[in-house]
């Protein structure tokens, strides 16, 4: 089947680059519903300035490329995977990761400040209501997969991984939800040490949590 998303537009930039939070809950139960968000994750940025009349032509180019032909949409360049000209989103490799705020945390407080002048804490609560209600939708259908699943009630947990992305009135919107996000660095560029250090923090606290 088919899933339509409404395009966001126009969304929050940070010196003029769109960008995503991925951000992880821990479910513990379903049925009740037990959900811990953590308020930090890797940030994704687009390589390119972000441009609607640009976004809306190169996304009629994305269309015609094979979804699992990679060297369609990446390029190799000093050693890194890039987003060639016409990709729409490029966040996972983007050497902006590497150049602004590499931490959901770090950026909110960037945000604070201004021209932006925004309040981290009604956005952290505003992701966290968002985050909440996806919870809320899915939670009966989870709960019946996980009756199948367990033999013991807290036995077994979920790491999702959200991925969010903020609009012009720094409103939060979900752009998917993953239910196996990977846990390993995301960033795989030997040379960007800072970055990969911050997701290897991010990921060790989250597991570290989990397991305490």
């Amino acid at each position: 089947g088919w899933v339509a998303q409404r395009f966001v537009h126009p969304p929050l930039l940070y010196d003029q680059h769109k960008f995503v939070l991925r951000l992880f809950t821990v479910v513990t139960s379903f049925h009740p519903l037990k959900a811990w968000h953590f308020r930090d994750g890797p940030v994704f940025y687009t390589g390119k300035a972000y441009d609607i009349e640009r976004a809306l032509a190169i996304s009629k180019e994305v269309s015609k490329q094979a979804p699992g032909d990679f060297e369609a949409f990446y390029e190799e360049k000093g050693g890194a995977f890039v987003g060639k000209d016409y990709i729409l989103t490029d966040y996972f490799f983007s050497l902006k990761q590497r150049d602004y705020e590499t931490t959901s945390a770090k950026l909110l407080e960037r945000l604070s400040a201004p021209p932006y002048n925004l309040s981290p804490d009604k956005i952290w609560a505003d992701i966290e209501a968002a985050m909440a209600k996806s919870l809320v939708v899915a939670a009966d259908r989870m709960a019946k997969q996980e009756a199948q699943s367990i033999t013991h009630d807290g036995s077994v947990y979920e790491v999702l991984g959200f991925d969010i992305l903020l609009d012009s009135d720094a409103k939060p919107w979900v752009c998917e939800v993953n239910t196996t996000p990977n846990m390993g660095l995301e960033v795989n560029r030997g040379r960007d040490m800072d970055v990969e250090a911050e997701d290897d923090r991010i990921k060790k606290q989250i597991m570290t949590a989990v397991l305490n």
